[in-house]
């Protein structure tokens, strides 16, 4: 489908996002996508509305901090709201990769 659009559309203008990709070309898309230089994506549920941009920084928080609060996202320059940041931390946990904070720390 993406190539029928580019056809219509014209070269360079449409990007697709499938989880059987490549996850460099998803990241491609993705950054594609939120800088303007392709005006559409078509994705499966592998691009989530406002999915990728907060589980990205729910690990980079992590990784960098320990932890994730609202203080810490309100330093960060990326523009992602608490609730969604709140439940990308919820999928990690449910996944096992973190702990909540109140269950004490992760095991290594």
């Amino acid at each position: 489908m993406a190539h029928q659009l580019e056809e219509r559309l014209g070269q360079g203008r449409v990007a697709a996002h499938h989880g059987s990709m490549a996850r460099r070309l998803r990241l491609e898309a993705e950054e594609r996508l939120k800088s303007g230089a392709v005006p559409v994506v078509v994705a499966t549920a592998s691009l989530a509305a406002g999915d990728a941009g907060p589980m990205r920084l729910a690990r980079q928080l992590l990784r960098r901090y320990g932890v994730a609060t609202r203080e810490l996202t309100a330093r960060e320059s990326r523009v992602t709201s608490w609730r969604a940041l709140l439940g990308a931390l919820r999928t990690l946990e449910a996944r096992g990769e973190v702990r909540d904070a109140a269950c004490g720390p992760a095991a290594s």
